[in-house]
């Protein structure tokens, strides 16, 4: 946990090791090569997470541990669901997955509460969307 250190200290040492490899691996004692340069570059632009160990351990925690409730779907008719979708059952009889697909995401994008439609609405279009895929398979 590097940010729990004394940062003086640390920058501290860190120089003292650059210019040590600086002289040990290139013979040089200044100017510092290029790719020490870098490292430089990088380790002063860039400050310590502000983040500690247990808190990244709890978090991976809780994500791998994640689970959601979904509530029971009501069980819709062929009827209720056609008349959601606009189209008659001898239509439905013809459609393919795609094209009810497609004619899902287009009803969706008129009654998503993101854009101004209503829960329930939105809901009911899915339990309908479920139901008919299941007639078509």
């Amino acid at each position: 946990m590097p940010h729990t250190l004394n940062q003086e200290k640390v920058d501290e040492y860190f120089l003292k090791t650059i210019y040590r490899l600086n002289k040990s691996l290139f013979n040089k004692k200044m100017p510092l090569d290029d790719y020490l340069i870098r490292y430089l570059i990088m380790f002063f632009d860039h400050p310590y997470a502000n983040t500690t160990l247990l808190d990244d351990f709890a978090k991976d925690f809780m994500s791998r541990h994640r689970f959601f409730k979904h509530k029971a779907q009501k069980s819709i008719s062929t009827a209720t669901a056609c008349k959601i979708f606009n189209i008659t059952n001898k239509a439905l009889k013809t459609m393919t997955k795609k094209n009810l697909t497609k004619l899902y995401r287009r009803l969706a994008r008129q009654v998503h509460p993101d854009i101004g439609g209503s829960d329930e609405k939105f809901v009911e279009l899915n339990n309908a969307y479920q139901s008919l895929l299941e007639k078509i398979k």
